[in-house]
């Protein structure tokens, strides 16, 4: 019974914090954009919920749309699992905005690969594929 008790707690603590934590790193994320937020703004995507805050960032697009485009693709970045749902809601907000949305959010996350203002390495891959000739001094492969 105790650890029943102690492994529900442990699981609604851990859903608890990451909520928190994702809502805080959106919160972040637009203020290392440099996105001006008012104190009420800055308070309603911190304490979002991950279902509203596509909701959150269409008001914040609909009240600042010479900034739309950093806020939707902030807001992707730093909220993936919202990626799906938040440039839809932005652009019903604002449809005149739509192409230059689309635009950032299909740039990814560069800005965030090595993100120490969020505090989470989104590091982007190190390896790669070689280009060219390989060891063969620039040579292409005889066809035979």
């Amino acid at each position: 019974m105790m650890t029943r008790t102690f492994t529900s707690l442990s699981l609604l603590l851990a859903l608890t914090c990451t909520q928190a934590y994702a809502d805080q790193a959106t919160y972040e994320g637009l203020k290392a954009a440099g996105v001006k937020l008012t104190g009420q703004q800055a308070q309603e995507v911190a304490e979002a919920e991950t279902e509203a805050l596509p909701e959150v960032i269409a008001s914040l697009v609909a009240a600042n749309p010479a900034a739309a485009p950093t806020i939707v693709a902030t807001a992707v970045c730093t909220a993936p699992d919202q990626a799906q749902t938040i440039p839809p809601a932005a652009v019903s907000e604002l449809p005149e905005q739509a192409e230059a949305i689309n635009a950032e959010v299909a740039l990814g996350c560069p800005a965030f690969a090595d993100d120490e203002v969020l505090g989470r390495g989104l590091a982007a891959p190190t390896s790669s594929i070689p280009s060219g000739g390989g060891a063969g001094g620039g040579e292409l492969a005889s066809p035979n």
